[in-house]
């Protein structure tokens, strides 16, 4: 009987692995979620800033100018801005509807906006446009 010494078997089975993969699995689906979520919020946030930089941009234009642009790239010429601020953070150019007097001759206002991560205008995502009303959450 001594000679037949059963040997222990060492490693994990099969169900155990798998176990352990599928724990992982969730664990990363459930940090990929959030990070992705957080991303976007950072995206979105970044785009309120950089509008706010643009209507800074706008404004030193209107100062030493004594009227608004006509077009967005009238601020790169002046060097006011660099160029590749005039995109938003998905690609899209940011959006300036410039607002004119009666007569149709000189801008008095202008509005300036985001067309969002869905990239289409004058929906709910939209940044900075007070066109859309956005829900209390």
């Amino acid at each position: 009987m001594n000679d037949r010494i059963v040997k222990k078997k060492q490693g994990f089975t099969l169900i155990e692995l798998m176990v352990v993969l599928l724990i992982i699995g969730i664990l990363t689906s459930l940090i990929a979620v959030n990070v992705f979520r957080a991303q976007k919020q950072a995206k979105i946030k970044a785009a309120s800033i950089e509008i706010k930089s643009l209507e800074q941009a706008i404004n030193l234009f209107q100062g030493e100018k004594n009227r608004y642009p006509k077009r967005l790239e009238e601020l790169v010429s002046g060097e006011f801005l660099k160029e590749g601020k005039l995109k938003d953070q998905w690609g899209k150019k940011y959006i300036y509807v410039p607002k004119f007097s009666d007569d149709g001759e000189v801008i008095v206002k202008y509005v300036l906006f985001s067309s969002g991560p869905d990239r289409r205008r004058d929906t709910k995502d939209d940044i900075g446009n007070p066109a859309i009303k956005k829900d209390e959450e």
